[in-house]
Formats: structure tokens, sequence, C-alpha cells
């Protein structure tokens, strides 16, 4: 293993073994999917009641299709059998989401991430908190 690598692994190691459940947002690409992977190698040899558990924003609509990784997400969930939720940025809500970046971020235009901020409501919805 080069340095990289080891440095990785061992980052990934010390978060999995201090933690009951490892948080992850699994986009479907080789970054995410690749910590995603080695989170839950190292979870289940450290051989502790702690799980890997991951939350995806997914892309359905016509004008976003193109971005969409879900089939890469569910064949990695399914290979792992791990906990995953997944949920479609509302982009219904743009300006409700807009609202609430100004208040939080007092400039919501060079910051604001519509897909980050749906990650945490999928956390919401399904009673994961996140410290």
């Amino acid at each position: 293993m080069d340095n990289f690598s080891k440095g990785l692994y061992n980052v990934l190691e010390e978060s999995c073994n201090s933690c009951k459940s490892n948080l992850i947002s699994l986009s479907g690409g080789l970054d995410s999917s690749s910590i995603t992977y080695l989170a839950d190698n190292i979870t289940k040899k450290a051989n502790h009641s702690g799980k890997v558990i991951t939350f995806s924003n997914i892309y359905k609509s016509e004008d976003e299709k193109y971005c969409d990784e879900t089939e890469f997400i569910d064949s990695l969930v399914e290979y792992l059998g791990l906990e995953s939720y997944k949920d479609t940025p509302n982009n219904d809500m743009i300006l409700e989401i807009n609202d609430k970046g100004l208040w939080m971020e007092e400039n919501c235009y060079d910051r604001l991430n519509v897909s980050a901020f749906n990650s945490y409501l999928i956390c919401k919805k399904n009673g994961i908190k996140v410290a």
C-alpha cells in the first residue's frame, strides 16, 4: 500500500472503531463508493456491533437524470448489505431553502448547496442524528 492508501485506511479505521454507527454520504461515484467499501470492511473486521449506514441524493427528473447514480448506489448497498436512505432534492423548495441559507449563512449564494441541505433532510426524516 502506498502512503496515501495507508493514510486513508488509518483515518477510516480510527473513525469506524470510535463510532457505533458510521454514516456515509454515498453518491455512487468512485470516491464515496471506495470509502463506503473500506469503512464496511473495517467495521466487519473489527467484529463489534457498529455498522455503516449510507444516505444518498438521487435525481429522477428528466432535466437532472443525467447525473443520477442510483444504479451504482443500489449495487454497492446490495453487495455489502447496508442500511441505506435515499431521497431527491426538491427544487420546488428552492426559495424556502434559500431563505434558510440566508438565515444560517448570511450569504447563501457563495455556499448554500441544495444537495447538502437535502442530505440533512434525509437524516432528519429517518431519525438519524448527525454529530
